[in-house]
């Protein structure tokens, strides 16, 4: 986002979870690198929730995202598809500041 000057909006409830997860967090279960990473909380705007906390756990914000032109977007899900993987449709870029809604 910071070299293309861009904002995202994600759906939080777009978001796979891992089972139990979203227990483990409002529980107050933390990585050790859960703090580090939400001093990047002035960047981000979520709602406080134990869902919108795993967005600051290495396992959640690890894995592999790609920015796909709109109009191709199924296609590739139904290529991953294709090939025994899932893919998901978590949100998208707008126009801002370079932060994450």
């Amino acid at each position: 986002l910071e070299a293309s000057g861009a904002a995202a909006e994600l759906s939080l409830s777009s978001i796979p979870l891992m089972p139990g997860a979203e227990r483990l967090a409002a529980q107050g279960v933390r990585s050790s690198i859960w703090q580090a990473n939400s001093s990047l909380d002035g960047r981000v705007e979520r709602p406080v929730s134990a869902a919108s906390d795993l967005l600051y756990d290495p396992q959640t914000a690890g894995g592999l995202l790609a920015a796909v032109p709109e109009a191709k977007v199924a296609d590739l899900i139904a290529t991953l598809s294709d090939a025994g993987e899932t893919g998901w449709l978590i949100g998208k870029i707008i126009r801002g500041a370079p932060s994450i809604k």
